[in-house]
C-alpha cells in the first residue's frame, strides 16, 4: 500500500476497528504493517448489566426463558462450555466450530445438534447485546439445517378420532383438550378452574403459555361440557382441572404416558412413532387449516409468536377458535 494522504484515513479506520494505532512505516517498500491487539473487555459505560461473572451472565440469560427452555438450555450450554473449557471472553469462533464437530462425532441427530448450537449462539448474542462481551462470536457459527420432520408427527383425523373414541373419563377429556384447543403439555398440567370462564353459552380457557404470555381461547361447546363434568363440589378455583389419582395436578410424565397408551389402544405402533402430547397440538393446527381455518386464527389459538406476518390479526376474531373447525 502506498503511503500518501491515505495514512490518516487508515489510522482512523484502525481506531474504529478496535485495532492498535501503532503503525510501522517501511521506507523501502512504502508499505504499512499493522499489529492487531487483543480486544479489551467492554467498559462499565458500555455495559447494560452489572454482572461480572460468566455464571451470573448465564443465569440472567436463562431467567428470560420459559422454565422448560431453561432446563434444556442450561444442559446444552453446560455441555458446550465444559468441552471448550474457557471463560466466555476467551472463546473464539474456532472453539464453537470444534464443539459443533464434537456433537457430530458423538452421534447426535442433526436436529439435536441444531438445538444445542442454537442455545449457544443465543447465549453469545445476549452477552454481546448487554455489553458483557465486545464481540458476538456466535453470530458466524453455522447451524446445520435439520430435516423437516413435522409431517411425520401429525396424526390423521381418523387416528385422532380412534384415540378419542377409545379413551374414557378424565383421559378422554384430557386428550380432547390437547387436541381441541391445541395446548402444550406444560399448559394443560397448569390449567386450573379459575382459568376456565363461561362465555356465550360455552366458555374460554385463559392459558399461561410459553414465555409467560397469556392467551384466551374459546372452547368448543362439546369440549366445554366435558370439562365441567370433571369438577367436583370440593374443587376450588385454584385447584387443577386434571387431577391425578393422588389428588394433585397431573405431571408432565403422566400426561405423556396417557397419550402413548391411548395411541397404542388406537392401533398406532408407538415403537415406530413416538406419539407425544405435542403430536395432538401439531394435528390440531394441520386439521384446522385443512378444514379452512384462517392462518391467523390458528396462530392466535396456539400462541405461535413466531408468525410475525399474522400477528396484526391476533384480535380479529375474539369469539372464534380454530377448534371450532375440528370434528369434536
Amino acid at each position: 500500500m502506498h503511503v500518501t494522504h491515505d495514512y490518516c484515513h487508515i489510522v482512523a479506520f484502525l481506531g474504529r476497528a478496535g485495532m492498535t494505532s501503532q503503525i510501522e512505516l517501511l521506507d523501502d517498500s512504502k508499505e504499512i504493517s499493522v499489529q492487531r491487539r487483543r480486544p479489551e473487555p467492554p467498559t462499565r459505560a458500555e455495559r447494560q448489566t452489572n454482572v461480572r461473572t460468566d455464571n451470573a451472565l448465564i443465569e440472567l440469560w436463562l431467567s428470560q426463558k420459559a422454565q422448560t427452555t431453561q432446563r434444556t438450555y442450561r444442559l446444552d450450554v453446560g455441555q458446550a462450555l465444559g468441552f471448550i473449557d474457557r471463560p466466555l471472553h476467551e472463546i473464539k469462533l474456532e472453539h464453537l466450530v470444534e464443539w459443533s464437530g464434537e456433537l457430530d462425532d458423538r452421534g447426535y441427530a442433526e436436529s439435536t445438534q441444531a438445538t444445542k448450537l442454537a442455545a449457544l449462539r443465543s447465549l453469545f448474542t445476549f452477552a454481546h447485546r448487554v455489553g458483557y462481551l465486545r464481540f458476538n462470536v456466535g453470530k458466524a457459527l453455522r447451524i446445520p439445517r435439520s430435516k423437516e420432520t413435522l409431517g411425520e408427527r401429525i396424526l390423521s383425523e381418523a387416528e385422532v378420532q380412534r384415540i378419542l373414541a377409545l379413551a374414557e373419563g378424565r383421559d378422554r377429556i384430557l386428550l380432547s383438550t390437547l387436541y381441541g384447543i391445541g395446548l402444550r403439555v406444560s399448559e394443560i398440567v397448569g390449567l386450573t378452574w379459575r382459568d376456565l370462564q363461561r362465555h356465550k353459552g360455552a366458555g374460554v380457557a385463559v392459558v399461561y403459555g410459553k414465555g409467560g404470555k397469556t392467551r384466551t381461547i374459546p372452547v368448543p361447546e362439546s369440549l366445554w361440557s366435558g370439562l365441567l363434568e370433571l369438577r367436583t363440589e370440593a374443587a376450588g378455583a385454584d385447584d387443577p382441572v386434571f387431577v391425578s389419582q393422588k389428588g394433585g395436578a397431573l405431571s408432565r410424565s403422566q400426561v405423556y404416558r396417557i397419550v402413548r397408551k391411548a395411541a397404542s389402544r388406537a392401533g398406532i405402533d408407538t415403537s415406530e412413532r413416538s406419539v407425544s402430547p405435542h403430536w395432538l397440538r401439531h394435528s390440531h393446527a394441520s386439521h384446522a387449516l385443512d378444514r379452512g381455518a384462517p392462518v391467523h386464527l390458528v396462530q392466535q389459538t396456539l400462541g405461535h409468536a413466531s408468525l410475525r406476518t399474522t400477528s396484526r390479526y391476533a384480535h380479529a376474531r375474539p369469539d372464534e377458535s380454530s377448534g371450532d373447525y375440528l370434528a369434536l
